[in-house]
């Protein structure tokens, strides 16, 4: 492999804060409001043009075990109801509009002082002569740039800035290094939801499994989804949830393996979608509205 080297430059240092949270998903936002409702000033930096992660960005608003979480879950799940944009189901899972989720967060953010930045992505660290991190650089439009922070928070999914920190890491399974399966989530319009009671993964069943049914539907199409228990889950109104893709056997810091995923998911998406259209009944106007601005990387 040739390798350029990269001349030396000079990095403007942007922002001095008490707390630098790096990465703006759930984890993320829980850490940027804890810390700015303790009185630190605090920074938040997202990559994305949205704050929450996998519930937004990652189109895929199924919060599992919601309702036994106290605190910040709290506050968010009482306030997603409030706006009449959240409901529990199936026991303690809620169900949310991606939509409103991105503004709650965003508002919850700036309601206690979160300094955010978008589209802004970690690319380095740098450590004091006692080994310590004392600045985080990123690239974005506005060029490369330095944050200094008397305490760092990774919560870039992938430990981004521990390992560009210098720590040591695990990849994968123990002695294989496989890692689990990535899905691109979808959402979906024109379907009637008492026309789809049997396979709305958001209601209790006591025979058998709406996942099951799901399946059997997709084959009687004529496809089977790469995910062998896809879920289809009620938002509101005609407003579906559809998580039938599997990606397996692909790193989750390779560009090449992430890019090649999204485009088999995207083309999967829309296989399984036009095949239960074909279907008619039920799946008559379903349609896919959006897919995730990226790929879940569990």
């Amino acid at each position: 492999m040739e390798f350029y080297h990269e001349p030396d430059k000079k990095v403007p240092i942007v922002n001095d804060c008490d707390v630098l949270v790096c990465g703006g998903g759930p984890a993320g936002v829980a850490a940027a409001l804890a810390s700015a409702r303790g009185g630190a000033k605090t920074v938040l930096i997202e990559m994305q043009g949205c704050l929450g992660g996998i519930w937004t960005a990652g189109a895929l608003t199924w919060m599992i075990d919601a309702g036994r979480k106290a605190g910040i879950m709290s506050d968010i799940l009482n306030r997603l109801q409030a706006r009449h944009a959240g409901r529990r189901c199936r026991g303690d899972h809620y169900i949310a509009d991606t939509e409103e989720m991105k503004l709650l967060l965003e508002e919850m953010c700036l309601e206690a002082g979160v300094f955010i930045r978008l589209y802004t992505r970690i690319v380095g660290a740098v450590k004091d002569e006692r080994g310590q991190l004392k600045l985080v650089l990123t690239e974005s439009v506005s060029g490369r740039q330095a944050w200094r922070a008397g305490t760092f928070v990774d919560t870039t999914g992938n430990g981004d800035l521990a390992a560009y920190a210098g720590c040591g890491f695990n990849l994968g399974e123990d002695g294989t290094g496989r890692m689990q399966p990535m899905s691109l989530i979808v959402h979906l319009n024109g379907i009637r939801p008492e026309e789809v009671v049997e396979f709305n993964n958001c209601l209790e069943y006591t025979d058998g499994s709406p996942k099951e049914r799901l399946l059997a539907e997709m084959k009687k199409a004529g496809v089977t989804p790469s995910y062998e228990a896809p879920a289809l889950l009620h938002v509101r109104d005609d407003f579906f949830i559809l998580m039938a893709n599997h990606e397996y056997k692909v790193s989750g810091i390779d560009a090449d393996q992430l890019t090649e995923a999204t485009l088999r998911a995207r083309a999967e998406n829309h296989k399984l979608v036009n095949a239960l259209r074909s279907l008619g009944g039920c799946w008559r106007n379903v349609d896919i509205i959006a897919s995730g601005a990226h790929i879940g990387v569990r």
